[in-house]
């Protein structure tokens, strides 16, 4: 009866080291950088239009710096705009898992042809303005990438890049 509990004990004891093990490799891992790509669809609809943005969406961070590469076309009315921004960012880790990141740099191509007005309305400030911000909570999502959320409901899987 006595080996029986120190097996027990013995495997519960194990498990919750090998637990501990995994979660403060995954925080570790958050806090040196995450490299992942995404691809969103946002459908504004209100009672007069519908305003949608098709995306691609780059992380790369390292260190405290990335970018932030946002690819892709806003349909407003029958009307199609380019989008094609790189923002140049520097970032803390708080929580383990959330990011406050701010834009260094804005650099917009040429031929993003995305008004400022549909800019403000659509875009978050990270990508639309130098010093822009926001707040995102990164998860891990197993070994397919990460969660990548600006609110409680998760917005997007970021696959990892290999």
């Amino acid at each position: 009866m006595k080996r029986k509990w120190c097996l027990i004990i013995s495997i519960l004891s194990v498990t919750a080291v090998v637990v501990v093990v995994v979660d403060y490799m995954n925080k570790r891992q958050l806090r040196d950088g995450i490299s992942c790509y995404s691809q969103v669809q946002y459908d504004y609809v209100s009672d007069k239009k519908t305003v949608v943005i098709h995306a691609g969406i780059f992380f790369l961070f390292s260190n405290g710096h990335g970018v932030i590469s946002y690819s892709g076309t806003l349909t407003d009315q029958g009307s199609e705009y380019t989008i094609k921004r790189d923002a140049e960012v520097s970032y803390t880790v708080s929580n383990d898992s959330s990011f406050l990141i701010r834009t260094d740099k804005l650099n917009v191509a040429p031929f993003d042809t995305l008004p400022d007005l549909l800019a403000k309305k659509y875009l978050y400030s990270y990508i639309r303005e130098q010093n822009g911000w926001t707040n995102i909570s990164v998860q891990r999502n197993g070994g397919n990438g990460y969660l990548i959320s600006t609110n409680p409901i998760p917005q997007l899987l970021c696959r990892f890049i290999k």
